[in-house]
Order: structure tokens, then C-alpha cells, then sequence
């Protein structure tokens, strides 16, 4: 006897499109591109509150290549697996240490930073 999700028969089977590839493919698009959405409007909220609109907005235009795929890459590695979101979890957490030891420094510096980030004419 034959599945009927097997060969695509299934009338319930959720999705814009009878094959059910392609209602992955859309799937994962979606997923993308909402992830994409709304971690710029919280990147552009958690730097809005300190530089303003339009200097967040300018900031987050001008990141670098680097910046970009550092974070993608630390991403990935922390959801591939335990030990990956353990390093990248005790590589967060030292930064942060770092920085709470060198508070007045280090948000000097990252202000700076941010600032001439928004600057950047690329």
C-alpha cells in the first residue's frame, strides 16, 4: 500500500505548492528573511536609545564585511552544536567580564568606534 504523503497526493498537506521541495525551499526563505528582519530593528533599537535614529541607521549601514560574517560565523558555530555555544557562550561572557573591568575605557572606546563607523562613507 501506497503512503499518500509519499508521492504528493496528500490534500493536506500545508504550503502554496503540490511539491513539497519547494515548499521548503519558501520555507526557508521566510524563516531568512524575518530572521534578517528583526535582527536589524533590534540591532537598530539597542543603538538607537544612545546614538540616535539616524546615527544607529548609520552604524549599522556602514558595518564592515568582517564584522558581519565574525558574527555570522560565531552564530553558526554556537547552534551547530554544544561545544560550539559553550566557546562562543565563554568567549561572550570574557568579553563582557573584560569590559566591565575597563567600564569607563571601554565605553569610551566603543562609542568612539561606533561614531567613526557612522562616519564611514563606504
Amino acid at each position: 500500500m501506497r503512503n499518500r504523503a509519499e508521492d504528493g497526493t496528500d490534500p493536506a498537506f500545508p504550503g502554496p505548492s503540490p511539491d513539497a521541495a519547494t515548499n521548503l525551499v519558501l520555507a526557508d526563505i521566510l524563516i531568512r528573511a524575518g530572521g534578517t528582519i528583526v535582527r536589524r530593528a533590534v540591532e537598530r533599537n539597542l543603538l538607537k536609545g544612545r546614538f540616535g535614529k539616524d546615527t544607529a541607521q548609520d552604524i549599522i549601514a556602514n558595518r564592515k564585511a568582517r564584522q558581519t560574517l565574525a558574527a555570522a560565523a560565531a552564530a553558526q558555530l554556537a547552534t551547530r552544536s554544544v561545544p560550539g555555544a559553550a566557546v562562543v557562550g565563554a568567549g561572550i561572557g570574557l568579553k563582557l567580564l573584560l569590559d566591565l573591568s575597563n567600564r569607563r575605557r571601554a565605553r569610551l572606546r566603543g562609542q568612539r568606534k561606533l561614531v567613526d563607523q557612522a562616519k564611514d562613507e563606504n
